[in-house]
C-alpha cells in the first residue's frame, strides 16, 4: 500500500511537472524553454513509465541540439512500445538531423526507415509519414517518395501541407496537371509564414529588381509575382507553368527539409535549394 501511494505521488508530481513545462513551451522565450527542458527532465525521471513524458524530453533535447540524448530517448522509448508513433517520429527527425549535420547517407536513410510505418498511415500518423517524402526525393525514389505523399494526404485530407506535399512528389514524378491542381488548392491555405515562402521570388530575380520588389505590398506585389511568372513560362501553349510548378516543388521540399529558422527567414540551405536546386554532388 504504502509503495502504491508512493508511486502515485511520483506520478502525480511528475504531471504537475509535464503540464508546467508544456504551458512554458507556449511562450516563446529562450529562458521558459530552458526551464521546461529541466522541469521535462525530472518529470521523466519521476515516471519512467510515460512515453509522452520520454518522447516530449526528446524533442526538447532535440531542440537544444542534444542529439545523442534524444536519439537514446526514442531508442528506449520505440524499446517499450514499438507502435507508439511518436517515438518512432522523434528517433526519424534525430536521423535527419545527424544527416543534415554531416550529409551522411546512411543517417538519412535510418531516418526514411523510421518514418515509414509498416501499415496504412492513420491520422495520427500523418507527420510521420510525410516526413519521409522528402527525405526518398533526395534518395533519388520519387515514385516511393510519391506513394508516401498519397498516404500522409489519405489520413488527413483536408490538411493543405499534406496537399502540397503531394502537390511537389506528383510533380517529381511528372504529373504535372495534379501538381498544379493540388498547390492551386493548397499553397493559399497554409500557415502565412509558410505561404509567403511561396509567394517569396526574390532569389529568382535579377539583383536590381530585388529591393524594389522586397518594398512591394498588396496588389502590386501580387501582379508583379504573376507577371514573373507569365514571363517566365517556359511552355505558354501548355496549361501548367512549368517553372512555376518546379520553383514550388523546390520550396516545399525546402521547407520540409531545412525549415525556416525561429525568426521566419530561410535556413542557408533552403535559399540555395530554392534557387539552384538540390546539388549534384557532394563535397
Amino acid at each position: 500500500m504504502a509503495h502504491d501511494a508512493t508511486a502515485a505521488t511520483r506520478g502525480e508530481r511528475a504531471s504537475k511537472l509535464f503540464a508546467s513545462a508544456q504551458a512554458r513551451l507556449e511562450r516563446s522565450e529562450h529562458v521558459q524553454r530552458q526551464l521546461a527542458l529541466g522541469e521535462m527532465q525530472d518529470a521523466a525521471l519521476l515516471d519512467p513509465t510515460r512515453p509522452d513524458i520520454a518522447v516530449a524530453l526528446g524533442r526538447l533535447d532535440l531542440e537544444f541540439d542534444f542529439l545523442s540524448r534524444a536519439r537514446d530517448v526514442a531508442r528506449r522509448a520505440i524499446a517499450a512500445d514499438s507502435s507508439y508513433s511518436p517515438a518512432w517520429l522523434l528517433s526519424g527527425e534525430v536521423w535527419k538531423r545527424y544527416w543534415l549535420t554531416t550529409i551522411d547517407e546512411d543517417a538519412r536513410d535510418r531516418a526514411i526507415m523510421a518514418h515509414r510505418p509498416q501499415r496504412p498511415a492513420r491520422s495520427e500518423e500523418r507527420a510521420r509519414v510525410a516526413a519521409a517524402a522528402p527525405l526518398l526525393v533526395d534518395a533519388g525514389e520519387p515514385e516511393a517518395a510519391y506513394a508516401v505523399a498519397v498516404s500522409a494526404a489519405r489520413a488527413a485530407p483536408r490538411d493543405p501541407q499534406a496537399q502540397a506535399l503531394l502537390a511537389a512528389s506528383a510533380q517529381r514524378i511528372g504529373d504535372l496537371s495534379i501538381a498544379q491542381q493540388l498547390f492551386d488548392v493548397a499553397v493559399p491555405r497554409l500557415p502565412v509564414q509558410q505561404r509567403e515562402r511561396y509567394e517569396d521570388i526574390s532569389s529568382l530575380l535579377p539583383a536590381a529588381a530585388t529591393e524594389s520588389f522586397e518594398h512591394m505590398t498588396g496588389d502590386a506585389r501580387m501582379q508583379f509575382i504573376d507577371r514573373f511568372w507569365a514571363d517566365t513560362d517556359p511552355d505558354p501553349v501548355s496549361p501548367e507553368n512549368e517553372a512555376k510548378l518546379e520553383y514550388f516543388t523546390r520550396v516545399t521540399q525546402a521547407l520540409n527539409l531545412y525549415g525556416t529558422s525561429r525568426l521566419g527567414e530561410w535556413d542557408m540551405r533552403a535559399q540555395y535549394y530554392v534557387r539552384f536546386g538540390r546539388p549534384s554532388g557532394r563535397s
